[in-house]
């Protein structure tokens, strides 16, 4: 009777010891990556064969298209993600470029199809709609000092090498602010430069402008 007992009473004990387990078990909470990407721009850099490394943002939208920017232009396009993995297609080619997002908002295991360039990193931008207006930022396009007064109006005046630019340009920013784009006549020199550039989450911007005879990368920081 005495072992009756005990036993009963061990069969209670672990009865009850796998319902609280049961009971008290939380199934672990997954992040929701798509919260990192939906109405959010990112940048990195991407090489392409032969040719200096230069920037892009890309901005997803709600709808699941997005805007790709560069020195070359804005690519309108698609995106999707499964748990953890990204797919960036565009409207009008077959590329389609994978990565991985990470916990810290970030691209790795970043891989395309194409054998044109590598995009090499890529990150979230935490605050892309910086204000440049009644700021002085200086710094080089390879090999030479660069210096950009930027006014209100989306105006800039860029110096290059202590040379003056001849217009007051007009810069164009992307939906979600984080490029900017404009084109810098100097007629002391007979030509004009394009500039593209991304606003870095530090306030610096980096990007591409056209030389006479390369394109060549340029950042600026702020005075």
């Amino acid at each position: 009777m005495k072992h009756i007992i005990t036993l009963s009473l061990l069969f209670i004990a672990v009865t009850n010891l796998v319902s609280c387990n049961k009971t008290d078990a939380t199934p672990p909470v997954s992040k929701d990556y798509s919260a990192s990407i939906k109405e959010k721009s990112w940048w990195g850099e991407i090489t392409y064969t032969g040719k200096n490394t230069e920037y892009y943002s890309v901005y997803f939208k709600a709808d699941g298209t997005l805007l790709w920017s560069q020195f070359s232009g804005d690519y309108p396009g698609h995106w999707a993600i499964k748990d953890k993995e990204l797919t960036m297609t565009f409207d009008g080619n077959t590329v389609a470029i994978k990565a991985t997002i990470t916990d810290d908002d970030k691209l790795s295991n970043i891989s395309d199809n194409t054998n044109s360039y590598e995009v090499n990193n890529g990150a979230l931008l935490s605050n892309p709609n910086i204000n440049l207006d009644n700021t002085t930022r200086v710094g080089e396009i390879t090999p030479l000092h660069i210096q950009m007064i930027f006014m209100p109006g989306a105006k800039v005046e860029v110096q290059l090498a202590g040379v003056v630019s001849s217009n007051q340009a007009i810069y164009t920013r992307t939906a979600a602010g984080a490029t900017l784009r404009f084109t810098a006549y100097y007629l002391v020199l007979g030509t004009s430069i394009n500039f593209f550039g991304v606003i870095t989450p530090t306030g610096e911007i980096r990007g591409t402008a056209s030389g006479p005879n390369s394109d060549r990368p340029w950042y600026l920081l702020k005075l």
